[in-house]
């Protein structure tokens, strides 16, 4: 699998499956793509191969954690994420990939500020909040 930013500078290649795919709702998630929700794609840290020189911003979670988005700085795409409570995992921007994902969502986080209106097919997890703490 090949994800890429809009301007392609920045570019993330596996060949890993995914462990699995989230849907977010959380107000951060709606801001950083300027969608009803964010969608991503995790995979194992060390089966991600990075190319180009990417931006990052770091930003507190509603959980208390730290997310660490990195983006491109010519045109701005978020491509990935890592979240510190879970180094060994990266989160890679659903829509940046240029073949479709095969898997479904399961997951559906932060469910209280979901927009009314969205609705999904086959998501299985819904949660009001984060994953539940184990």
């Amino acid at each position: 699998m090949e994800a890429r930013c809009a301007c392609g500078a920045i570019g993330i290649a596996t060949d890993a499956s995914a462990i699995f795919i989230i849907l977010c709702h959380c107000l951060e998630c709606q801001r950083r793509t300027g969608a009803p929700f964010g969608a991503g794609v995790y995979y194992p840290g060390p089966d991600i191969r990075i190319s180009g020189d990417p931006g990052e911003y770091a930003r507190g979670t509603e959980s208390g954690g730290t997310m660490r988005n990195r983006f491109c700085a010519r045109c701005g795409s978020t491509v990935w994420w890592t979240i510190d409570a879970h180094p060994e995992l990266v989160g890679v921007a659903l829509g940046t990939f240029a073949t479709p994902v095969p898997n479904v969502p399961v997951h559906s986080l932060w469910e209280r500020s979901r927009c009314s209106w969205v609705a999904f097919e086959g998501v299985t997890e819904r949660h009001p909040l984060g994953f539940p703490q184990a």
